[in-house]
């Protein structure tokens, strides 16, 4: 969750396009982003936020519309256009999802009108086990592809059609 603030907040300093951040439920984006994100805001120099016009959910910085919604709200997810759509705890969204459709696949669509829209998904898989296998050149241990049938975890479906592409820090 830490990341994906740093990511709203490293965008909006630099090259400030409308962020969507969706979140597992009503109450983690009202009660533990909505303050980071107003703190982390608030914080950061050359950001200023329109508090006249900011909402719980709804944050003007800069003049940027930053939108805070959640998986279960399919309203939440069909309203403004955002360049960069973070799914926070994709996972989390299926145990108390209804009729709603896929998260996901409604988050994404906020990003259409943007030809360069980013999504980042992150999530702590549920459930499952996964294998590893070393890569010969760098001799990194990786997380092997699994059989897709046999995985129960929505993140690592995604995980394993996407670039797979990994980031570490010591």
């Amino acid at each position: 969750t830490d990341t994906a603030l740093d990511v709203i907040g490293w965008r909006q300093s630099t090259r400030p396009r409308p962020p969507l951040f969706v979140g597992p439920s009503k109450e983690f984006v009202s009660e533990i982003v909505e303050d980071r994100i107003t703190k982390m805001l608030s914080s950061t120099k050359g950001l200023s936020i329109d508090t006249l016009r900011s909402t719980k959910r709804l944050k003007i910085v800069n003049g940027v519309r930053v939108r805070l919604a959640w998986g279960g709200s399919p309203a939440s997810l069909a309203s403004d256009q955002a360049g960069d759509v973070i799914v926070d705890e994709y996972d989390k969204m299926f145990r108390a999802q209804r009729r709603a459709g896929d998260p996901y696949v409604l988050a994404e669509a906020r990003g259409d009108t943007y030809a360069d829209r980013k999504m980042l998904v992150t999530s702590t898989p549920e459930q499952g086990k996964v294998d590893t296998e070393v890569d010969p050149k760098s001799g990194l241990e990786f997380w092997a592809l699994g059989r897709n049938e046999l995985i129960e975890s929505r993140i690592w479906r995604r995980f394993q059609t996407g670039t797979r592409h990994h980031a570490a820090w010591q």
